[in-house]
């Protein structure tokens, strides 16, 4: 075809379809609709032409923050439990450890025992145990973490849960329905929330036990929660104590026994459920463990073995039979008498470091006056909540050194208040205060103390049930020690902070 004739059929065309479009306008010109339309202005038509523009637009921008929310922030409505970003670093500038190098034996939460979280050969922030947000591991030699400085980039409050659906009518529900004890010899189990009350707070009772009810009742005079028989509920008896004046059985570390006050070491009441008793694990055998009979004495054997195997994620303890360790939990049947079953260990995490706005002393000891809380004071037991709460526990296990330290700080910056730190006469050492932490004797240097002619009476309580307990106060135009009454609402908290 030359190029004349494929002109003039390109020409022939674009004539055809002109003389189309102009019979199409001559058809509807006269129409009511297009009389409306081709009298608009212009910028309006134009305005109009954009809006799908416009809205492919907005698609995309919320694709890239979907695909981003895993990197940058942390969805709160999960507790972060979804980030997979590549923050490595803690709020206190620590360096996150590689997930792969962990010792099972030591660290609580490993790769083999959360798969399916995010966990892997990297150091990145992660958060597989339900944590409040996203952390890691910051040591090798000890199961010590801190959190993740990241955002939030959903609601800042979990997804909200149907009370109803969790909670009895005409029970406590400011504490959690169940409630595991562990490690306190006579009264280890399984404790359910009742409609029993007790001084204004719900009473918890062991299940599975008919014989000696054993239940976690409320104490209002002393503000303790105690663990001891369903007869004494409410009453100032039973197995032990809890030290804090905790909102809930679970706000607190430190139980110490009735009659002797003595440190009840490893008791924990906690709502993980690190064990579930009268309850059996079925599932796959952890295949390192052989024909898996093992034989151990007791549960918490039992459950050292799974910490201390390689893939163990459970396991079940019969007290006639064996111990078995279990790669994964396919179902369970519960009401199995003499059976006990649960996760590789029900020790929590240690919280370290040192934020920007606490203080490090010279001795590399990280402190915080707490002067937002407490305006009027509060009891030593309630101190020991919140600095807990935070992460951290009352100063404590203090030298001279950094005792001297310690008041020079307070009656410089902090005079405005006194404030509690953690010593007291628990240990019932006459005439001496101890740390609740260690087994060290706090220094009895007349210059640390305001007045040391008190000391002849503490730690001598016999049948009285009142405890002295250390704080700070104003003496000779300084800041010293001195001693008074657990229970008075005279000091806030000095909360001490593991820095690494």
């Amino acid at each position: 075809m030359s190029g004349q004739t494929l002109t003039e059929t390109l020409a022939s065309k674009r004539s055809a379809l002109r003389e189309r479009l102009d019979t199409i306008h001559r058809r509807v010109q006269y129409e009511p609709w297009f009389i409306k339309v081709s009298t608009l202005d212009r910028r309006l038509l134009l305005a109009i032409g954009c809006i799908p523009v416009l809205f492919l637009i907005l698609i995309i921008a919320l694709i890239g923050v979907a695909a981003g929310s895993g990197g940058d922030c942390q969805n709160m409505s999960k507790r972060g439990a979804d980030y997979r970003g590549s923050e490595s670093r803690t709020k206190s500038g620590l360096e996150c450890l590689a997930w792969t190098t962990l010792d099972r034996t030591l660290h609580t939460v490993t790769v083999d025992r959360y798969p399916d979280t995010g966990l892997g050969e990297h150091n990145y922030c992660r958060n597989p145990d339900g944590s409040k947000q996203v952390w890691c591991y910051t040591s090798l030699t000890k199961d010590a973490f801190d959190y993740c400085d990241l955002p939030a980039c959903g609601s800042g409050n979990p997804v909200a849960q149907t009370l109803a659906g969790r909670f009895r009518a005409n029970t406590d529900w400011a504490c959690q329905p169940t409630v595991t004890v562990v490690h306190s010899v006579r009264a280890d189990g399984l404790y359910l929330m009742t409609d029993q009350w007790a001084n204004g707070r719900g009473v918890y009772a062991r299940q599975y036990n008919d014989i000696n009810t054993l239940c976690i009742s409320w104490h209002g005079l002393y503000r303790h929660w105690w663990l001891g028989p369903c007869s004494l509920s409410g009453a100032n008896g039973g197995v032990g104590w809890l030290e804090e004046d905790g909102r809930c059985p679970y706000d607190g570390r430190i139980w110490r026994a009735g009659g002797t006050d003595r440190l009840m070491k490893g008791t924990l009441v906690t709502t993980n459920s690190c064990l579930e008793f009268e309850t059996e694990y079925n599932g796959t055998l952890v295949t390192q463990s052989g024909q898996n009979v093992l034989r151990t004495d007791t549960a918490i054997g039992c459950q050292t073995l799974c910490q201390q195997t390689e893939t163990c994620v459970a396991f079940t303890w019969y007290e006639r039979r064996n111990c078995t360790l279990l790669s994964q939990v396919t179902d369970r049947r519960h009401k199995v008498k003499f059976t006990v079953s649960g996760k590789p260990s029900c020790k929590e995490k240690v919280k370290v470091g040192c934020p920007s706005d606490h203080i490090k002393t010279n001795s590399n000891i990280c402190i915080k006056f707490l002067d937002q809380t407490c305006d009027q004071g509060c009891s030593r037991y309630a101190a020991m909540e919140e600095c807990e709460q935070r992460g951290g526990f009352l100063a404590d296990s203090l030298e001279e050194n950094d005792i001297k330290n310690i008041l020079q700080l307070a009656g410089n910056s902090y005079n405005h208040s006194f404030w509690w730190v953690g010593a007291s006469d628990m240990r019932k050492r006459g005439g001496k205060f101890s740390w609740e932490r260690s087994d060290l004797l706090v220094s009895d240097m007349a210059d640390l103390w305001r007045n040391t002619s008190t000391h002849v009476g503490v730690g001598r309580q016999g049948n009285n049930t009142l405890h002295e307990c250390v704080f700070i106060t104003h003496a000779g135009g300084g800041m010293r020690l001195d001693h008074q009454n657990c229970q008075e609402t005279i000091a806030r908290p000095l909360c001490q902070f593991l820095p690494s």
